[in-house]
């Protein structure tokens, strides 16, 4: 019984100690497991920036990771890498589990990129969304930046131009800048306004005269701004240096007998031919016989204190006072004579020169060709043409785009080819009788050559081709008595040719071919006029493509100048003259496609 009792108690204690062992074994493998399914967290999710209003810091927030792997958080790792590096820095931790973290910088010039990730007691986990923070934008230091402010050489205004000035954007895309301006005299800077960011120049204007101004722009990116920029200083033209200098450039300084201190940083009365009262202002401008060419400018009369314009002998000074001159009070002694300046027939100016004490320039000829361009650029959509400077200004009319004149300013020569002229020839364009050539070739213009074209008697070279023109030639065509040369091809005129071309002793060359388009609209009709025989000075006659009719006259063999008659695809009709045989200078005949006879 005993010895049954103690092998009951082994075997006790043996299922015992078996049960121990299995559930120690159970135990530790919930152990094992729990351990096993514990990871680094997720990564922090929205990283953004909270607050840049300090230069040096940078204000960053984020939310917590969806998972925390198993294991409390137990703080925050942050990462960054200047914006023109490749290479992160080594993480640093923020020191507690807030979400929210100031970045502290040595500079504030440099932008940053940033991320952050979580820390649990397994590892680190997974980086959050990378963010930019923008530095401060900076610029170039010394002389490098310091040219960028210009005065304009003759009115008073002063120019920016801050391009490639900039050393570093901080890292973002510039969005804008902000320009400041105040006298050199004053403490107080005024902000003048903001420019696009793809702009990087400004002009100031409404400054005094003679005045030195600061200026500073700042740079703005999406986070900050710059500092300012080195400072940019200039100062505007004095008062009468500017209109100098517009005279001097308009009638050619650089060409002058003297020109001595002219355009320099001496004083005006140091400028050959001026002279300046006690406050510096010009009182006389004394320039006689000194090869002065141009026109007096506009600007001459901003010197409000001159008293005396002494331009006497100067050949190649051209063209009308201009009329704002009329309000120089202090005038009061001019001399314009051996020049080809004038006075314009305008009452203001005419009852200024009266009361000067000493006045020596002549009237302006006949102004009628001003009146007959403006009639002419308004018929003609002048508005829209491709090039019309100065049309319609007071400006002399050889500084009209086109237009050049002779000594008395009178139109002598008008070149508009490929102007895109739109509209008619007005009537008054006879009455620029002393122009000697016309260019409106490859136009748009349209109706009838006016009567009055025949009015143009000293015209010599005249041409109108390619436009479309329509209806017969003016009879008074034939008074052209100097004109060598007549192109008139490609157009639709229409009507016969005129009996009276004979009268155009000096013509050497006419082309009068392609009126008739492809459709039969235009061209020119009836025979050809016996009358171009006696024409002594004609060497090329081109009437191609028309609808000529007759006979050819054979009084074209009288002619012993004509080495070209074109007259193909007409309705000529008959033989051709036997006496044209006996056209010895004759090198071309061109008959073709008629409804000639005979052989």
């Amino acid at each position: 019984m005993k010895l049954a009792s103690r092998r009951g108690l082994f075997a006790l204690l043996a299922i015992g100690l078996l049960a121990a062992g299995v559930a120690g074994f159970f135990m530790s493998g919930t152990v094992a497991q729990a351990q096993a399914q514990q990871t680094p967290p997720g990564a922090p999710t929205d990283l953004r920036v909270t607050d840049v209003s300090q230069d040096n810091r940078d204000g960053l927030a984020w939310d917590t990771p969806v998972h925390d792997g198993g294991d409390a958080i137990i703080g925050y790792q942050l990462q960054r890498r200047i914006t023109s590096s490749d290479n992160w820095e080594t993480p640093v931790n923020t020191g507690s589990t807030d979400t929210v973290y100031t970045v502290t910088k040595e500079g504030s010039d440099s932008g940053y990129f940033y991320r952050v990730r979580a820390v649990n007691s397994v590892d680190p986990g997974a980086w959050s969304n990378q963010i930019t923070v923008g530095g401060r934008p900076t610029w170039k230091s010394g002389a490098e930046g310091t040219p960028w402010a210009k005065s304009h050489p003759t009115l008073p205004r002063i120019r920016l131009d801050w391009a490639g000035k900039l050393h570093d954007n901080g890292g973002k895309p510039i969005t804008g800048w902000t320009w400041r301006m105040k006298k050199a005299s004053s403490s107080d800077f005024v902000s003048k306004g903001t420019v696009p960011a793809g702009q990087t120049r400004v002009e100031a204007t409404g400054l005094e005269y003679d005045t030195t101004y600061d200026f500073v722009v700042i740079a703005h990116n999406e986070d900050r701004s710059s500092f300012t920029s080195v400072d940019g200083q200039a100062t505007t033209v004095g008062k009468d240096r500017g209109p100098l200098i517009a005279f001097y450039n308009a009638t050619g300084g650089y060409n002058w007998s003297t020109n001595t201190n002219w355009r320099t940083a001496e004083p005006l009365g140091r400028w050959a031919g001026v002279t300046t009262d006690d406050d510096g202002r010009v009182i006389a401008l004394d320039l006689p016989n000194n090869n002065l060419q141009g026109s007096l400018p506009a600007e001459i009369s901003n010197l409000t204190e001159l008293q005396l314009l002494m331009v006497r002998g100067n050949g190649g000074l051209s063209g009308p006072l201009p009329l704002s001159m009329s309000g120089m009070s202090s005038l009061t002694h001019l001399n314009a004579i051996l020049t080809q300046v004038c006075a314009p027939d305008d009452p203001a100016m005419q009852d200024w020169l009266d009361d000067l004490v000493d006045s020596k320039i002549h009237n302006c000829p006949d102004d009628s060709d001003r009146a007959v361009l403006t009639e002419f650029y308004n018929a003609t959509d002048g508005p829209n043409w491709t090039g019309n400077h100065n049309w319609l200004s007071d400006k002399p009319l050889h500084e009209w785009t086109g237009v050049s004149t002779n000594h008395l300013g009178r139109v002598k020569r008008l070149d508009l080819s490929d102007y895109d002229l739109k509209g008619s020839i007005p009537e008054s364009f006879g009455n620029l009788s002393e122009l000697l050539r016309l260019n409106l070739r490859n136009n748009e213009l349209t109706g009838a050559l006016p009567e009055g074209f025949g009015n143009l008697s000293k015209l010599e070279h005249a041409t109108l081709s390619g436009n479309e023109l329509t209806g017969p030639l003016p009879a008074g065509l034939g008074n052209l008595a100097n004109l060598e040369e007549l192109h008139l091809t490609n157009n639709r005129l229409t009507g016969q040719l005129p009996n009276t071309l004979d009268g155009m002793n000096k013509l050497r060359l006419l082309y009068l071919h392609n009126q008739e388009d492809e459709n039969g609209n235009g061209g020119l009709t009836g025979p050809i006029p016996a009358s171009v025989g006696s024409m002594p000075s004609l060497e090329v006659l081109v009437l191609d493509r028309n609808k000529l009719t007759g006979p050819i006259p054979a009084a074209l063999a009288n002619s012993t100048s004509l080495r070209r008659i074109a007259a193909n695809r007409n309705r000529i009709t008959g033989a051709i003259p036997a006496e044209l045989g006996n056209m010895r200078q004759l090198q071309v005949l061109g008959l073709a496609n008629n409804n000639l006879s005979g052989t």
